[in-house]
C-alpha cells in the first residue's frame, strides 16, 4: 500500500513539474546505502546490537521532539 501511494504521488508531482530530482536521487542513494548497511549489521551482529541502537535512536528522537516543541 505504501509503495503504491508513493508511486501515485510521485507520478502526480512529476505531472505537476514539482520534483527536485537532484534532492530526490541524493535521498534515494542515502536510503539504499543506509538499508544495506543496517541490514548487513543486523545479520552480522544480531538482536544484541540492534536493540541498543534502536533504543538510542528512539530516545534521541524524543529529545529532539521535546526540544523542538517546548524550547524553540
Amino acid at each position: 500500500m505504501n509503495f503504491t501511494s508513493n508511486i501515485v504521488a510521485l507520478t502526480l508531482f512529476i505531472i505537476g513539474d514539482n520534483v527536485c530530482y537532484s534532492a530526490g536521487l541524493t535521498m534515494a542513494a542515502g536510503q539504499v546505502a543506509g538499508a544495506l548497511t543496517g541490514s548487513g549489521l543486523a545479520i552480522k551482529k544480531g538482536a544484541g546490537f540492534i536493540r541498543p541502537v534502536f533504543m538510542t535512536v528512539v530516545f534521541l528522537t524524543i529529545v529532539r521532539l521535546v526540544y523542538m516543541n517546548y524550547f524553540k
